[in-house]
């Protein structure tokens, strides 16, 4: 019963935090890289330099490079949707699948 209503008020008083105003406005970016090849690397470099463009300081980009393990992938993308994230990008192939995996997990159970 000690645990359950502890866990109650932790539940709620979560629920009444709101971030600042600051960090309310900051859009999330997440990449998830299957590795770090070079080609991928200057994909990415040349992806943050434009969204320097249209994003400006509103976006932060979140950058993971897990190991290439479908299981890796999955939980990098569970964190990037955990986080918030408004965009994910993948780069390889194996990344796009664990994506597309688990953001449809996510539409589903939310």
């Amino acid at each position: 019963m000690r645990h359950f209503l502890l866990s109650t008020l932790i539940i709620c008083l979560c629920g009444f935090w709101q971030p600042s105003k600051a960090v309310a406005e900051e859009r999330l970016i997440a990449v998830v890289m299957a590795n770090s090849q070079p080609r991928y690397k200057e994909v990415h470099a040349a992806f943050a330099k434009q969204a320097a463009d249209f994003c400006g300081k509103d976006c932060r980009i979140y950058v993971q490079i897990p190991n290439a393990d479908i299981m890796s992938l999955r939980n990098s993308v569970r964190k990037a949707v955990a986080l918030g994230a408004e965009l994910i990008i993948t780069y390889g192939a194996l990344a796009t699948i664990a994506a597309k995996a688990e953001t449809n997990r996510a539409t589903e159970i939310g």
